[in-house]
């Protein structure tokens, strides 16, 4: 399940980079998951090991593959819908205001500048032409 909601969220993540290097973070996932199930095995079963333990988990896959798969994948879709993408939209919202806001200020300082300028390469040449 852990590995499925981390395909669906990369892949219906608004952000290209993370949908980029998707394979990446699910090889993590699948490193962690692995090494976070042989540490609880090793804690629970003071280290034995069994047959039995990889038949369990290939059952308990089988099983996500068979049940639970369609609903783990429409929560998945939901969190993204829901929570990841409402994010990034106020996220994006607010970098276009700031973008606008700082746009407004540089023509507001142009609009100001510009005719002092114009003055002011006015009065400057005159100055220098009578000199000569």
């Amino acid at each position: 399940m852990v590995i499925d909601g981390t395909r669906i969220i990369t892949r219906q993540f608004p952000i290209k980079f993370i949908r980029d290097i998707a394979r990446y973070l699910e090889a993590l996932v699948w490193v962690l998951l692995a090494i976070s199930t042989f540490y609880l095995l090793f804690l629970i079963k003071g280290g034995q090991w069994r047959f039995v333990d990889p038949l369990a988990q290939i059952l308990g896959i089988i099983s996500y593959e068979l049940f639970f798969q369609n609903i783990a994948r429409f929560i998945g879709r939901l969190f993204v819908n829901i929570v990841i993408k409402p994010i990034y939209f106020i996220g994006h919202v607010f970098v276009v205001i700031i973008r606008k806001i700082i746009q407004f200020v540089i023509a507001l300082c142009l609009l100001i500048i510009n005719p002092i300028f114009k003055f002011l390469k006015k009065y400057l040449l005159k100055n220098f032409k009578s000199k000569k």
